[in-house]
């Protein structure tokens, strides 16, 4: 028997994320600021990976926009183009907009699992 435990990450992100949330919100201004850099970088590491060939780990191989722009009906480049929205937004230190990003990742979470199915 086989089992495909990798589609059960989008509802664990989707039941983790409130709890986070809540648990992010009762923090010192210090340390919400300290987690908006490290959330940054981390959508900055996934946009730099995907500059990288990824797909062979050789020469020839596309990279993850490449293989965006050839395949244009999936939705990779809509994830791409999230995480940039993402990092741009976590630039204002207002709660709504880390609700908004914390939206989106579980968007951008979607659509890079229905691009890679």
């Amino acid at each position: 028997m086989t089992a495909n435990f990798g589609l059960l990450i989008l509802p664990v992100i989707f039941l983790i994320a409130p709890m986070i949330l809540t648990v992010a919100s009762k923090q010192s201004a210090g340390i919400k600021q300290i987690l908006r850099y490290v959330l940054q970088a981390s959508y900055s590491s996934i946009i730099l990976l995907g500059v990288f060939n990824w797909e062979t780990q050789t020469a020839d191989g596309r990279n993850a926009y490449m293989l965006a722009l050839d395949f244009q009906n999936n939705y990779l480049l809509g994830f791409f183009v999230l995480t940039l929205a993402l990092i741009a937004i976590l630039q204002f230190r207002k709660y709504e907009f880390d609700v908004i990003t914390a939206i989106g990742n579980g968007l951008a979470t979607a659509l890079f699992f229905a691009a890679t199915i």
